[in-house]
């Protein structure tokens, strides 16, 4: 759809009334000397653009052979936002904010500054650190480690001594500690050192007894070990590792058992089309498209490992939906001797929801390199490489398959496909 006029055109568009008489069309009695509506410049001028503005707004070039742009616009941009479901792609979409499409708090205006935990300060209260002799519970409780001793209910000074009265006694009783002045004197003043467990040892009983600290091992800290898998120890105490054992692809345990084993490969389902089956309409070259030539899978077709598919009445075909991996190898030949360009101007493809040759996003395509010359040819006079993914084909629009329609320039013999095509289900 374009401006167009036929004849007595004007180069520059119409001038805008300055009114509208409103009202509706009519025929008028000519005969009474009722005159019929005059549309008028402006009339078809209004028309004409409204419905171009329209098919360039939707992303086409106007063509004033056609007569079906504004609906086929219309269709390929629904069809792409039916397939994208992208807010961007919405047509007449409201102006939002950037957090109603991203979702993102880094989006948002006005936000609050972030939260600081500021140190505690033996005048306000705030954050603390778990330092030496205390811990942390999971609940974010803060304990100290140990008892804080005192010896006659006096405790240690800032150095860690105590100073005690000195006794003598061969026996000390519960909660008692012999100690003995350095000149042998049972009474004055002496000094105690305060004793602290250390890396690895720990004080155990009231009579100062000191034992082994069997605390665990971190990775942060020194502790008690244990042998584990691949590990031995020695009735001296010695940690050994123990031999390394052969990998057994089917030990399900102990050490030859292979981790993260990769799982074995499934057989896939596959399709494969044969290009020119005698069975095919045209001589082998399939169904005449105009200028090209649908392949009809009604023939030629092999299955394997179970491959779902269904035949359509006009040749095409029905796929699951999913991944599809399409692959194949073709020989070019003419049906007979002919002037052809070289290398082969022909195009092959395999797709859905668009015509042949469709596009990308949703068909398998060879396209030919540049002329370089034009002989006079008969047998094979190339290949055709096919392969290439489709990531998620629908399973309501129909596949179809073919090759462009390509004639001699002497007698119109076409070029024709032989070889075979795999639809491999990946996916």
């Amino acid at each position: 759809m374009d401006r167009y006029g036929q004849a007595n055109v004007a180069t520059d568009p119409p001038v805008t009334p300055s009114e509208n008489p409103g009202g509706f069309p009519a025929n008028g009695t000519p005969a009474v000397g009722i005159p019929g509506t005059v549309p008028g410049e402006w009339w078809y001028q209004a028309i004409t653009e409204e419905l171009r503005n329209a098919i360039v707004a939707l992303g086409a070039s106007p063509d004033f052979a056609q007569t079906n742009q504004l609906a086929q616009s219309l269709l390929s941009a629904l069809a792409h936002l039916a397939i994208s479901v992208n807010y961007e792609d919405l047509i007449g979409k409201p102006a939002l904010a950037a957090v109603a499409t991203s979702g993102a708090y880094d989006d948002l205006s006005g936000t609050p500054p972030p939260f600081e935990l500021l140190p505690a300060t033996t005048a306000t209260l705030g954050g603390v650190i778990a330092g030496p002799g205390t811990t942390l519970a999971a609940d974010g409780t803060l304990s100290a480690l140990g008892k804080v001793l005192t010896v006659s209910h006096q405790g240690p000074d800032t150095q860690g001594n105590c100073t005690v009265q000195a006794v003598n006694t061969a026996s000390p009783g519960q909660g008692q500690v012999s100690l003995i002045n350095q000149g042998g004197a049972t009474s004055g003043s002496i000094v105690l050192k305060l004793l602290q467990s250390g890396r690895g040892l720990a004080l155990a009983d009231n009579l100062g007894n000191i034992e082994i600290d069997a605390t665990p091992a971190t990775a942060a800290a020194i502790g008690a070990v244990k042998p584990g898998t691949g590990l031995a120890v020695a009735p001296d105490g010695t940690l050994s590792a123990t031999p390394q054992a052969n990998a057994d692809w089917n030990a399900t345990s102990g050490p030859a058992e292979i981790l993260n084993r990769p799982s074995q490969l499934t057989v896939l389902p596959v399709l494969t089309f044969e290009f020119g089956n005698s069975g095919q309409a045209n001589g082998g070259l399939g169904i005449d498209k105009g200028n090209w030539y649908q392949q009809d899978f009604h023939i030629g077709v092999t299955t394997a490992n179970g491959f779902q598919y269904t035949v359509n009445s006009d040749g095409t075909a029905l796929f699951p939906q999913g991944v599809y991996l399409v692959s194949g190898t073709m020989k070019i030949l003419p049906v007979a001797s002919d002037n052809f360009q070289e290398p082969a101007q022909i195009t092959a493809a395999t797709g859905q929801t668009y015509a042949f040759p469709g596009v990308y996003e949703y068909a398998v395509q060879f396209f030919p390199q540049p002329q370089t010359s034009i002989n006079t040819l008969s047998g094979p006079i190339g290949s055709v490489f096919f392969s290439g993914a489709m990531a998620n084909w629908s399973a309501s629009v129909p596949i179809w398959l073919g090759f462009s329609k390509v004639q001699g320039t002497v007698h119109g013999n076409p070029l024709q496909l032989q070889g075979f095509l795999s639809y491999v289900k990946v996916g």
